[in-house]
């Protein structure tokens, strides 16, 4: 079959010529290895970009969200107020920073679907300074609307908007109507805020602290630590620093996720690769032979060969990284469940380091098949 050459490869050299028609002629070749090379490079994407937005959001959660050291609980009695006072205090005096708030687990309600939620109550001011609150398209949020402040990952669940109306039970089951006020950007974890007011006007009755939030500031924080341990009437104390390592130790299987998607992509390019490579070289045989004899060098018969192949390795990964941010997007939405929130963004090495891999397959598969053009015979032809 002949082809014409159109106005747009007139300028072209031979060498370009030749490539475009080999193309042609060999199509289904070539679109397997584009596939082939795709395959491998979006199963590296989706690997690293399901390692990296689960990371990604434990470390935003915990270093940009979370910016207290402290949460501590008090058991809840006539003494609470007197105890929570008294520990800020000390922690004041010795130069730490607290803030007052009640924490409460609720339950609440939206079109029939039931849910739970861990609610802050207390100044919203002083609460967005230790738990900022935040857009999901990172923008600073007024905290000074009446209503509740929802994340936004609930949201997203049940398809809420700002001044849309939820159900929270209260602590004798009883429903109460609160309006959305603002929806917040928070990554791990179930939490909404109100204002001691809202809390008040909500549930008819007033909010009753029970849970410090404590930063070190300028304190010496084994000092801060041994306070927070002698306070009376605490019941509980979690520090920011343990739930960020569980969290990355959680987190580090999904190395060994990564290394596995590596494996199986090199599994990919070895068997497949290699085997359109060589088939490709033994149905150029004849050609390729008739060029050595007619004077072309070893390294240029090479270069005839692998400026296809380049061609092609280059359609497949950039192919390739699409398919595998859209995939790893869709993994991450799968294993968020209702109280996670991952990064769905691919960073810029991940895709840097997804096209090095496949590059670096294809460099080593193409080599090790391109050895054989030195060892081209006459009897070839």
């Amino acid at each position: 079959m002949k082809h014409k050459p159109g106005k747009w490869t007139e300028k072209m050299s031979l060498y370009s010529k030749l490539i475009i028609m080999n193309i042609k002629t060999d199509m289904k070749r070539v679109m397997v290895t584009i596939v082939s090379v795709a395959g491998s490079c979006a199963l590296l994407m989706a690997g690293f970009s399901m390692r990296n937005g689960i990371i990604e959001a434990i470390r935003r959660e915990f270093n940009e969200k979370t910016l207290y050291n402290y949460s501590v609980s008090f058991v809840e009695g006539d003494d609470t107020g007197a105890n929570i006072r008294n520990t800020m205090e000390e922690l004041e005096n010795a130069g730490a920073g607290a803030i007052s708030i009640r924490n409460e687990n609720i339950l609440l309600t939206y079109n029939g679907e039931i849910t739970s939620g861990i609610l802050m109550c207390g100044d919203m001011n002083e609460i967005d300074e230790v738990f900022p609150f935040w857009s999901k398209y990172d923008s600073k949020m007024p905290v000074d609307a009446e209503g509740v402040y929802i994340n936004c990952k609930m949201a997203e669940n049940y398809h809420l908007s700002v001044g849309d109306t939820i159900t929270i039970l209260d602590a004798n089951m009883l429903p109460c109507d609160a309006k959305i006020a603002g929806i917040f950007l928070n990554y791990i974890g179930r939490q909404l805020a109100m204002s001691r007011e809202t809390y008040q006007a909500v549930f008819n009755t007033e909010p009753k602290d029970n849970t410090l939030l404590v930063s070190n500031d300028s304190a010496d924080a084994v000092a801060v630590r041994e306070m927070l341990d002698g306070a009376n009437g605490t019941v509980n104390i979690v520090t920011t620093e343990s739930v960020y390592d569980d969290a990355m130790k959680l987190a580090s299987v999904l190395n060994l996720i990564a290394l596995l998607m590596i494996a199986l992509s090199g599994i990919m390019a070895g068997f497949i690769l290699l085997n359109i490579i060589n088939m490709h070289i033994s149905q150029k045989k004849k050609e390729l032979t008739i060029m050595r004899i007619n004077g072309f060098t070893v390294r240029e018969v090479i270069a005839y060969i692998a400026r296809e192949t380049v061609v092609t390795n280059l359609i497949g990964i950039i192919t390739g990284v699409g398919i595998g941010i859209y995939l790893g997007s869709r993994i991450l939405h799968l294993i968020e469940g209702k109280t996670a929130f991952f990064v769905h963004e691919p960073l810029p090495w991940t895709i840097i380091l997804s096209v090095a891999i496949t590059a670096g397959f294809a460099v080593i598969l193409n080599a090790i098949a391109l050895r054989k053009v030195k060892y081209l015979k006459l009897t070839d032809i």
